[in-house]
């Protein structure tokens, strides 16, 4: 379910609601007047660093090419390094 940013029509209060898509606008909560869904900019989210400074999805690449992924020559702390 996603969270969607409200204003109210009648106070101006601007409050955030996570809800499910198919659910009615949200009545303000200082006022119970009616409240309006704003446009936003989304936000994204990397999941992988694509082989970014050498980091694989199984973990550090220092195995294969002596360098972990956060660019040390020796084992780091970082997650995945430490395979």
């Amino acid at each position: 379910m996603p969270t969607y940013e409200y204003a109210c029509t009648v106070c101006g209060q601007h409050f955030e609601q996570f809800q499910a898509m198919s659910a009615p606008d949200p009545a303000c909560p200082e006022c119970g007047g009616r409240a309006q869904r704003q446009v936003v900019a989304g936000a994204s989210v990397i999941t992988d660093a694509g082989g970014a400074r050498g980091h694989k999805a199984g973990g550090c690449s220092f195995e294969t090419t002596g360098v972990t992924c956060c660019g040390s020559r020796q084992r780091c702390a970082t997650p995945g390094c430490e395979r």
